[in-house]
């Protein structure tokens, strides 16, 4: 797909992100229709490239340049919630097929396992949600289209016990809607 659109709209900035890229130039090389991957968590990266309109800054990777390692994290309170702020509401609109989602109650582990995503060691630093945004969106009716393919990686904080505790109750309720992973 991608390189149907860079093919018909050259000037078309195209940029990825998420961990199936890898953070460096020789990926983006073997990829010439992607301008940019964004590293690591890239919600504060997208929005200075947004605002800059720049492809050299913290958490950019391009053919020519890695800052990978300058990738800034965003702080999970300014994060909005896909689930509470309407963002679904267009792909869920006469929609009657189940959804795939990702769950976040917590970003980033202490462990460095080497067959994770997020093995590496930029994502040690714990980043928690409010447990109360969480709360919403697992009760948030729109949740009921989707079902859970994967929630946080690691729940380290004994703070979120409410939230491990209603996470499973909700599982275990649309236990034939929902797959853990």
């Amino acid at each position: 797909v991608l390189k149907e659109v860079k093919k018909k709209y050259p000037k078309c900035k195209i940029v990825v992100g998420g961990p199936e890229p890898k953070y460096t130039s020789e990926w983006c090389k073997e990829h010439p229709e992607v301008d940019a991957v964004l590293a690591y968590y890239g919600e504060e990266t997208m929005r200075k490239l947004l605002v800059d309109d720049d492809l050299n800054i913290p958490g950019v990777v391009t053919k020519d340049f890695n800052n990978a390692s300058e990738a800034e994290y965003a702080d999970p309170k300014m994060i909005p919630s896909p689930y509470l702020n309407g963002f679904f509401d267009s792909l869920l609109k006469g929609n009657n097929q189940k959804v795939r989602a990702i769950f976040e109650g917590n970003r980033g582990c202490p462990y460095t396992c080497s067959f994770c995503d997020i093995g590496h060691k930029k994502y040690t630093k714990i980043q928690m949600f409010e447990t109360e945004k969480c709360l919403k969106e697992l009760n948030e009716p729109k949740s009921l289209h989707f079902f859970t393919s994967q929630i946080n990686k690691s729940f380290t904080n004994s703070k979120k016990i409410t939230l491990i505790e209603v996470l499973w109750q909700i599982i275990l309720e649309r236990s034939e809607e929902r797959r853990v992973g």
